[in-house]
């Protein structure tokens, strides 16, 4: 019994420092809009009803970005707004493309919406989505859920240890007396 107590605490004990870890990278990988993006790949937890019907909120949406000759009209492409200091994520279909050079593209979407390339995200077709996922990364990433539930049990953790150490270190101290 003892040795799958200690099992089971050890399990955990590691998985919640790989997923503090993993938090830890997730927020350190943030783009200019707030996103986390490792490399191709953003992250986007669904916190609003701005996706919906097509996403619902909780979902988390894996967004690969796609080569600029892949957009073709038509497409249902995911980028970023800007406005009024408010950045938001949105996604419609591109009604016009307009090349500007080999590595930049202004589209236009549904509503009139013209925007760079640099604010593109990727294609509908080629996201993954993971229901309920989104909820839970959004509230690690939160700054109260990231003090909560990540530094100050960190925090905690290392007063323990550092409370048992001195408490071993006083008690090899305390010389015993032999009658």
């Amino acid at each position: 019994m003892k040795k799958t107590w200690n099992f089971f605490k050890n399990f955990i004990i590691i998985a919640y420092i790989l997923l503090i870890i993993f938090v830890t990278i997730c927020l350190l990988s943030y783009n200019d809009y707030k996103v986390t993006e490792f490399g191709k790949y953003t992250l986007l937890p669904v916190v609003d009803d701005y996706l919906e019907p097509d996403y619902k909120v909780g979902d988390l949406l894996i967004i690969e970005k796609n080569d600029l000759d892949d957009v073709k009209l038509g497409d249902i492409i995911f980028y970023y707004r800007t406005a009024r200091g408010i950045t938001t994520v949105n996604y419609s279909p591109v009604i016009e493309l307009e090349r500007v050079t080999d590595t930049e593209t202004t589209f236009t979407a549904v509503g009139d919406i013209r925007f760079s390339s640099s604010y593109f995200m990727g294609k509908a077709d080629t996201i993954t989505v993971i229901p309920q996922l989104g909820k839970v990364l959004g509230l690690l990433q939160s700054k109260w859920g990231f003090l909560f539930l990540g530094v100050f049990p960190s925090l905690l953790a290392f007063l323990y240890t550092l409370y048992s150490v001195i408490t071993e270190v006083k008690n090899d101290n305390v010389v015993e007396e032999v009658p």
